[in-house]
């Protein structure tokens, strides 16, 4: 009964491509031209310790892209000003109410920081993004072509025309350069890939145009 069912199944098929031979084709001719573009341009691919066996992938459809302009660095500034503000006013309204230590305990990590400093000429950049932040995750491939997904993690991407004293003025207030890609380690497979990830999907030919 079952073999009967396939054979009038394939019969059917058999007759809708005959029927239509041109949707078949065109079917067909998409699928040839589509899964090769998918493994080139979609994906990205290093090996393991020099092993062909063994490698680390990411796929451009497991990746989130945000870029971080100017503007969005100047109001999250504005926001930690206004924070530590606010912080320092709890600070003295609990000093007259409670003791000192108490207090410290309660606000003393904040209130002891230093106060952020951005360069006054951030706005005036004509380079935007200024960073590009890239969350992913990394596929890995084993010898016998078992795949693993791993957890997700995230690349800081700097735009490689803003001057790097800008970066090290932000990261005070906001530690991005932890997250940069650390090429030192040519042997390191994972912070290859994070370069190659990041001169692949971090576009900074278009710039997020914004005002304040």
């Amino acid at each position: 009964m079952k073999y009967q069912m396939l054979v009038a199944r394939g019969k059917s098929l058999a007759h809708f491509m005959a029927k239509h031979k041109n949707l078949a084709f065109l079917m067909i001719a998409i699928i040839a031209f589509y899964v090769p573009c998918m493994s080139r341009a979609e994906i990205l691919q290093i090996e393991k310790n020099g092993a062909e066996e063994e490698s680390l992938m990411i796929r451009k459809s497991m990746v989130k892209i945000s870029p971080v302009t100017k503007v969005d660095l100047y109001r999250e500034f504005q926001s930690e000003i206004s924070r530590l503000r606010l912080t320092r006013r709890e600070f003295d309204i609990c000093s007259n109410l409670l003791d000192e230590t108490s207090c410290w305990t309660m606000y003393g990590d904040i209130i002891s920081k230093d106060r952020p400093l951005l360069p006054g000429t951030l706005l005036q950049l004509s380079h935007d993004p200024i960073y590009i932040v890239l969350t992913y995750k990394i596929i890995s491939k084993n010898i016998i072509g078992q795949r693993k997904i791993g957890e997700s993690a995230l690349v800081v991407c700097l735009n490689p025309k803003v001057p790097e004293g800008y970066f090290s003025l932000i990261n005070k207030f906001k530690p991005i350069l932890q997250r940069v890609p650390n090429t030192t380690d040519p042997t390191n497979a994972v912070e290859a890939l994070k370069a190659q990830a990041c001169k692949a999907f971090a576009n900074f030919n278009q710039p997020k145009l914004e005002k304040i």
